[in-house]
């Protein structure tokens, strides 16, 4: 399996052959386009009979759902402007205030798609200091994005500040694996320093010496 998101009243599944529909306790084909034939998916997100795939190297497909479990395409799009998308679709979120829905792409920034409007944020448009992005979430106003190597940044999507969290912040890794939301505070799981949870003033971390394996 590599990647899975909530549908009705189960989950959809991608892996390297296709993707499957898991519900009631049993497992279902899903009929996607011949379009995805060949690609592996690497995300997920379902909204309201619309389906966003996330690929490995291919972009990304915006496809329907016609039936139970069967999916048309709408729109694939593998290049914005003059950028081929090559990297993979790490993560895919929707913003509730706006519907904007935003994918991360590793090595070429972030996407947003907004009424079918595609932007691509990135280090060349200037809006973000880094296309190294390995995950993101949406809080509110704000899109956490995890990075390598610059840690964890917010950004405003209203006029796209950014800030930076530092060690004044207690925040003090530089790599990002995955980030959540648990009870309002911001959870950020790092590759080299554990666990951090941020309370909307400081991040509190949690290591091997708190429990964690690793």
């Amino acid at each position: 399996i590599i990647g899975f998101c909530p549908k009705d009243d189960g989950f959809l599944i991608s892996n390297s052959s296709g993707m499957n529909f898991f519900g009631d306790g049993s497992i279902q084909p899903v009929n996607l386009p011949k379009e995805l034939e060949g690609n592996t998916i690497s995300s997920l997100f379902y909204d309201n009979k619309v389906l966003y795939v996330g690929t490995e190297s291919k972009g990304f497909f915006i496809l329907k759902e016609t039936g139970k479990n069967n999916f048309s395409l709408i729109h694939h799009v593998n290049k914005i402007g003059e950028t081929e998308i090559k990297t993979i679709v790490t993560n895919i979120k929707k913003q509730a205030s706006s519907g904007t829905i935003y994918l991360s792409l590793y090595g070429e920034g972030i996407v947003s798609i907004s009424d079918f409007d595609v932007k691509l944020l990135n280090t060349e448009n200037k809006i973000l200091p880094t296309n190294d992005i390995l995950s993101i979430h949406v809080k509110g106003d704000d899109l956490w994005i995890g990075t390598v190597g610059m840690g964890v940044l917010k950004m405003d999507t209203k006029n796209n500040s950014i800030k930076q969290f530092t060690k004044a912040d207690g925040y003090t890794s530089t790599n990002v694996y995955c980030i959540e939301e648990l009870n309002g505070q911001v959870v950020l799981g790092s590759i080299d320093d554990g666990l951090f949870i941020y309370d909307g003033s400081k991040f509190k971390n949690f290591t091997r010496k708190d429990g964690l394996l690793s």
